[in-house]
């Protein structure tokens, strides 16, 4: 079972802990991450090297790109 299942999180943590292993990943791994949260760079604390704007029908997304 992954550790994060463990207990309930907020989107933030949830978000702040994926940042924390992303920076463990090897050099030249890449990450596509789809999100609405409107903060989610702020939260995963590393601004994307690419994002584009996606709509899911009204739904604003954005899809973050890191490893590029």
């Amino acid at each position: 079972m992954f550790p994060f299942f463990k207990k309930k999180k907020t989107p933030e943590e949830l978000y702040r802990a994926f940042g924390r292993a992303w920076d463990k990943f090897p050099e030249g791994w890449k990450l596509y991450l789809l999100s609405s949260h409107t903060e989610f760079e702020r939260t995963f604390g590393k601004k994307a090297d690419k994002k584009r704007k996606l709509y899911n029908g009204m739904l604003k997304c954005d899809l973050f790109m890191y490893g590029l």
